[in-house]
């Protein structure tokens, strides 16, 4: 068990730094923070002491059960939130340049810093972080489509969708009268039927029979799935699902008008 929590903990390490050089720099400034300390500066061992107490923290495998417990694993690597990366990181290179009693010495060290800069530095805007939309609740377009389409296929508050992560973190943000089976990452799920959905339209090839069953169980009026292809959609209408509408790769599809309305 301490084997898998440590595998983890590292792997959320890797999600919180990506491909970045960042990680490699923060170790670098933990190197010149302990340099410093050594040297009898008090504020770098205060410095060092806090960071080295959340890195700790982070990669302990008590806490990290505890943790996971209160905020889930797919979100583990945000405790490292509490090491002020950018403020470690700048106090010690500060401190290495402020080190040489010769100006001139320096030099080399503000050119290496300026480097490092530049090689750690990427625009936001270039991995596709912020996207320019087109809809006053700000979410992505084409959940705002689904939202539409699925509000003007029932009624205001008739509507019960079952959906994948991705548009269930947006949906009800655009129309709150669409009700779902479950929330964000499956929280709120009333029971494990619901959890098998939610992680079934998360994979993709995942069985629409299955889906279809499972659906149905939960008593969804509509189900939105990601590129299900020719075969899968002739799957989803041959288990009573007819398709209503497509925004960007997403299939919206209703359930038969007599399951929605027996009576």
């Amino acid at each position: 068990m301490i084997r898998e929590m440590t595998d983890r903990s590292v792997s959320a390490w890797k999600q919180n730094w990506g491909d970045g050089l960042l990680q490699y720099v923060l170790l670098a400034a933990l190197l010149l923070l302990l340099i410093a300390a050594i040297r009898k500066n008090r504020d770098a061992r205060l410095v060092l002491v806090y960071s080295m107490a959340a890195l700790a923290l982070f990669f302990c495998p008590f806490t990290e059960y505890v943790l996971i417990r209160a905020i889930g694993k797919s979100v583990y690597w945000r405790v490292l939130w509490i090491l002020p990366t950018g403020i470690v990181t700048a106090y010690a290179f500060t401190l290495y340049l402020s080190m040489p009693e010769k100006e001139w010495i320096r030099v080399p060290g503000i050119l290496a810093v300026l480097a490092l800069i530049v090689l750690c530095g990427r625009s936001q805007r270039a991995v596709g972080n912020y996207v320019l939309t087109h809809n006053r609740p700000q979410v992505p377009d084409e959940v705002a489509q689904i939202a539409e389409v699925i509000r003007g296929d029932v009624p205001e508050g008739e509507a019960l969708a079952a959906v994948d992560d991705h548009v269930a973190s947006y949906l009800r943000v655009y129309d709150a009268s669409i009700r779902m089976p479950y929330g964000r990452r499956a929280d709120g799920a009333l029971n494990k039927d619901c959890v098998r959905l939610y992680e079934m339209l998360q994979t993709p090839g995942s069985d629409p029979k299955t889906i279809s069953d499972l659906a149905r169980s939960q008593g969804c009026t509509h189900l939105v799935v990601y590129q299900p292809g020719p075969e899968g959609m002739e799957l989803y209408q041959a288990e009573g699902w007819q398709e209503i509408g497509e925004a960007d790769g997403y299939y919206i599809l209703a359930a038969a008008r007599a399951e929605r309305d027996p009576e």
